[in-house]
């Protein structure tokens, strides 16, 4: 018979006669044989020659056959024993037979007759491998319809991680991703107790050397009690008890990742065979992974991007940086998971470094972090600015913080938000903790950044705009007060006693800007009247106060109802001529009717026109126009307004309370 699987027979007997004898029949009938006369000689060549079957002497010296077969047993072989003894008894047979002896034969035997054994055991575990070879092929092709049937990347990881354990019969293991872009290994999946680095770059010669080297030359390793066939292992390996295999997942001639097993039974059957299985799994294994890895990465992209596009739209019509900035922080802080978030916004007078954190700070913390963002901006641009001028605001003043107490940061990420002409400020990220997901995010923080910039230039470019548009009608304004010389400066005033009214009270900056913006223009519409009108130095005629005076409210209007940004203006310019009482123009309208910017700028116009000097009388000078706008108060102006009036001038130091 030829035998093309291992057919080493070990003979280990005192009698060396017998062991000739049994070594040259076997080797007629197509076996190989080696021969020991001693138990232990006996365990060295079991363990250097992995036989696959063992003929051994119950009474030796030194070790006998109870003890060798309690070795191979101990050390987890499964490999056949047939043991021979010259002095049999009924209780050595049955203890040999409990522990794990496969048959018995009594010297002096026949040898035709322990052939005839010796064939029918390997026949038996030949048609048992056979069996064990059908069900891995089986569980192996069931594995791969599973990888088949599956796109989830880390689905398809479980399925591989445990379908290689089980190829080997194996309760330890780990399993590693490359990342060929980075060049690092990650760990994704590992049972049993591993202490190297979770995230490890192929230049740490000192982290899981045997995986790096898997990686690096694309083949198996494997680790026997120590010994390895690979020199640069050999430190590593001898720290290994019992059998370890580390073997490259591929896809085509890429490897994208290592499987680790180890602690699994040496013999024949999960060594070879077991090996073998593992590198066809680890072949299938490695294109799943890197085919679910490439649609794990398409759905992440789409995600991503639309992700992006709904960020995008929340831009539509934010005309304001800073509205741009805090949605931008609001999104930065609530799906990056930082534990501080911060921007520097440049200003034209002050900037605002506005801030969040999941913490309570002392001022002495934020104004580092501040001095950060300062610095990076500074490093980015052509243009230096200095903390002075920089005020710190929370962007969120009643979030809570979190419990506990404050730990240091430990990971930044600093970012300009400078492009070309275009310069914003600048960003500050802060984690206690680095967190494991915030490379993979990279793109989709490059991708937000972007498009704030989008929103940024917008804005910037309106506001850009919006101040050329409001030079060239406050360039009307003054030309208005050009063509009357006795009201010169009069929008100016207005828009000066205007703007301290409500910074008295406490209005927003958007409110005083809007409010500022509407004294200047609030006589757009005098433009449009005629000059000797506007200059004529007696009182005018019902025809022409009635008939033409009263219709500049309109006619401002008008003016301004085609420029966008300038439609808040309108109710100033439209209503600032409206009385409390409803005696006013153009419609008529009374009390609360009244738009509440309206009756500021009323109030302002009036003082200003009591104040200075006009075509048919002298300035009535402070004291008496404090009193008529006290005398009108309820009539032609809304009274409380006129007591706000009067307590912001006076805090201004327009009027003294010599003038009360």
């Amino acid at each position: 018979m030829t035998h093309t699987e291992n057919n080493l027979v070990l003979i280990v007997d005192d009698d060396r006669s017998i062991c000739i004898t049994v070594s040259i029949y076997l080797q007629r009938q197509g076996y190989s044989t080696c021969i020991a006369h001693d138990g232990f000689t006996g365990l060295d060549l079991f363990r250097e020659k992995n036989p696959c079957l063992c003929i051994v002497d119950l009474h030796m010296p030194i070790l006998d056959g109870h003890g060798f077969l309690r070795e191979v047993r101990f050390g987890g072989s499964n490999t056949p024993v047939i043991i021979t003894t010259g002095e049999p008894d009924m209780d050595s047979v049955i203890d040999v037979l409990q522990h794990g002896a496969q048959d018995f034969i009594v010297k002096p035997f026949n040898l035709v007759e322990l052939f005839s054994k010796v064939e029918q055991i390997i026949d038996s575990i030949r048609h048992h491998r056979k069996e064990e070879l059908l069900s891995e092929l089986l569980e192996l092709h069931s594995i791969s319809s599973k990888l088949a049937a599956t796109s989830d990347h880390n689905e398809v990881l479980d399925v591989v991680f445990h379908s290689c354990l089980q190829a080997v019969n194996s309760q330890h293991g780990y399993l590693m991703l490359f990342d060929d872009e980075q060049q690092k290994l990650s760990l994704v999946r590992a049972v049993g107790e591993y202490h190297g680095a979770e995230y490890s770059s192929m230049d740490h010669d000192d982290e899981w050397p045997e995986a790096k080297w898997v990686c690096n030359h694309n083949r198996t390793v494997t680790i026997r009690d120590g010994l390895c066939e690979i020199t640069e292992l050999e430190s590593f390996s001898q720290r290994i008890q019992g059998m370890m295999i580390v073997t490259p997942l591929r896809a085509g001639d890429q490897v994208v990742g290592v499987v680790c097993v180890e602690g699994f039974t040496g013999d024949h059957l999960h060594g070879q065979l077991g090996k073998s299985l593992l590198e066809i799994m680890a072949a299938q294994a490695g294109t799943a992974i890197k085919n679910a890895g490439l649609y794990h990465t398409l759905n992440q992209r789409i995600t991503d991007l639309n992700f992006i596009a709904d960020y995008a739209e929340q831009f539509v019509g934010m005309v304001d940086p800073e509205d741009v900035l805090i949605s931008f922080l609001d999104t930065i802080r609530d799906f990056f998971s930082v534990d501080f978030v911060g921007v520097l916004l440049l200003k034209k007078r002050f900037h605002n470094f506005l801030y969040w954190s999941h913490f309570e700070h002392t001022e002495t913390a934020i104004d580092a972090v501040c001095e950060e963002s300062i610095l990076c901006f500074n490093q980015n641009s052509s243009h230096q600015i200095t903390a002075s001028r920089v005020k710190k605001l929370p962007l969120i003043t009643d979030s809570p913080s979190r419990e506990g107490e404050l730990q240091p940061f430990t990971y930044s990420q600093l970012i300009p938000l400078i492009w070309g002409d275009f310069e914003f400020g600048s960003l500050v990220l802060k984690w206690v903790k680095k967190p494991d997901q915030l490379e993979n995010q990279s793109k989709l923080l490059r991708g937000i950044i972007n498009q704030t910039r989008f929103a940024l230039t917008n804005a910037k470019l309106y506001s850009d705009i919006k101040e050329n548009y409001l030079r060239t009608i406050k360039a009307l304004a003054i030309a208005v007060d050009a063509k009357d010389a006795y009201t010169h400066g009069h929008s100016e005033n207005v828009m000066k006693f205007s703007e301290i009214m409500a910074r008295f009270m406490k209005l927003s900056e958007v409110e005083i800007d809007r409010i500022r913006n509407g004294g200047l223009l609030h006589d757009i519409g005098k433009i449009g009247i005629p000059g000797y009108i506007l200059n004529k130095p007696e009182p005018l005629t019902d025809d022409e106060f009635n008939g033409v005076m009263k219709t500049h409210p309109t006619l401002g209007a008008n003016i301004i109802k085609d420029v966008p940004f300038l439609l808040d203006l309108n109710p100033i310019i439209l209503y600032h001529h409206e009385n409390y009482n409803g005696s006013g123009y153009p419609l008529g309208l009374a009390g609360d009717a009244i738009p509440f910017d309206a009756r500021i700028v009323h109030i302002a116009d009036a003082y200003e026109a009591m104040t200075s000097n006009r075509p048919y009388r002298k300035s009535l000078g402070t004291k008496e126009a404090v009193k008529r706008l006290k005398a009108c108060a309820g009539g032609q102006f809304d009274p409380t307004m006129v007591d706000i009036f009067i307590a912001a001038m006076i805090e201004a130091g327009e009027i003294t309370s010599e003038d009360l």
